[in-house]
């Protein structure tokens, strides 16, 4: 009976926020872009918002409000979901305020988009109308609760169907172009490394400043046949994908390659992802803590793989759980142990799903974990750690950064 309780209220709450959400949009409507994605879209959230900012007026959703009750909240204004009743008390009566006195003066809104279960996609896209659409990837995130890998893409690509006439959708080119729903007054361009796309990146490299700790990917990008260098800080070659779709975002908001890249050098990007930090006993840490799935998890062990080789360190790789892969879960955690175990030297697990990696050293919990690992850590190397979030106030695995840090 509390369960189904809970369940009206939190209905209602969500029809509510809508509501005031749909006002403060009908007094002043800016240009809605909306991104999705099995990964990258808090980061591509942040290059796009550092380049559309060189011309236009810009707001975006703050962390993570991309789900029914996360997007009104972002539209309306606020920066976080309360975890608390009185939390939603505050919000509920600052909401019925700003539905009649908040306007959005922005020029341009960015919105992500998020899915935990079939149809999800489909009603935040009804709700916003957006005008652009971006969709950074396709992979097995959240695979127990949609069942197939091509049920993801679906998902996904639902997001197109909702674009509004005349607008356009970015695609990544791991998404095949058949697969795009068809409509006459939508037009689509694709981004990344595959062939086909209008904006790629080649010669891409990653350098690292052991001192500052941090790295700088630099490349070409190659963006309607014409190319332009860039330096930008991250870790990781998978950002190229980032690079690209945002300058390509940019090209169609009139903003020119080189201003879009000058833009994308300043870029800091979002905590937690693949974040370089020191770490004690001449340690460098990447802290990637924030969520994992099988596809970041495999770009982050490029990137440890990539740093240590180029920095003559020793790699560890300290993985935990990756949650919400179902019956996939045992076999996607054995595919991505066997490729840590081939790209770093040491290898640590951590959680009950973790065990399914393989790792010759696996704990159930961090706090286990941890006399272990500052008591064998070499010294002089660098180490991943990278974990879902689960479900408490700070990510799995922040225990793990926290101690690790200087």
């Amino acid at each position: 009976m509390k369960t189904t309780q809970t369940g009206f209220v939190r209905s209602m709450v969500i029809v509510y926020l809508w509501w005031a959400a749909q006002k403060v949009l009908s007094r002043a409507r800016p240009r809605i872009i909306a991104i999705t994605g099995s990964s990258g879209k808090t980061s591509m959230k942040a290059a796009l918002e550092g380049v559309l900012r060189t011309k236009y007026s810009v707001a975006s959703a703050e962390g993570n409000l991309n789900t029914e009750i996360g997007v009104p909240l972002a539209i309306l204004g606020f920066g976080r979901a309360p975890s608390w009743v009185f939390g939603w008390i505050v919000i509920v009566a600052r909401a019925a305020l700003r539905s009649f006195t908040f306007t959005r003066h922005e020029e341009i809104l960015i919105l992500e988009c998020a899915a935990d279960k079939v149809g999800d996609i489909g009603y935040l896209a009804q709700k916003i109308k957006p005008d652009d659409a971006i969709i950074t990837s396709i992979g097995e995130a959240h695979i127990g609760r949609f069942g197939s890998l091509e049920a993801i893409k679906r998902e996904k690509l639902s997001l197109c169907r909702h674009v509004e006439p005349g607008g356009r959708c970015f695609l990544t080119t791991d998404i095949l172009s058949s697969a795009v729903p068809s409509r006459r007054e939508l037009e689509v361009e694709f981004f990344g490394m595959g062939r086909g796309a209008a904006s790629s990146v080649r010669d891409a490299a990653v350098e690292l400043n052991r001192k500052s700790a941090q790295a700088y990917l630099s490349g070409t990008l190659v963006l309607h046949g014409r190319s332009y260098r860039f330096r930008i800080r991250s870790a990781g070659v998978h950002y190229c994908s980032i690079v690209a779709g945002a300058a390509l975002v940019g090209v169609h908001y009139g903003i020119k390659p080189k201003r879009a890249l000058t833009a994308l050098s300043r870029v800091k990007f979002p905590h937690g992802r693949l974040e370089l930090v020191q770490g004690k006993d001449g340690r460098l840490v990447i802290d990637d803590a924030y969520n994992a799935n099988p596809q970041s998890a495999y770009a982050a062990l490029d990137a440890l793989h990539e740093l240590a080789r180029g920095a003559q360190l020793e790699s560890v790789a300290v993985l935990g759980d990756m949650l919400d892969l179902g019956t996939h879960s045992a076999p996607l955690h054995a595919t991505v142990g066997a490729y840590a175990q081939k790209h770093s030297a040491h290898f640590i697990a951590i959680g009950e799903q973790a065990k399914a990696y393989g790792a010759s050293v696996w704990f159930p919990t961090p706090q286990e974990a941890l006399p272990y690992l500052l008591r064998t850590l070499p010294k002089d190397s660098i180490v991943l750690v990278k974990a879902s979030r689960g479900k408490g106030k700070a990510p799995f695995l922040t225990p793990v950064v926290e101690a690790l840090k200087q």
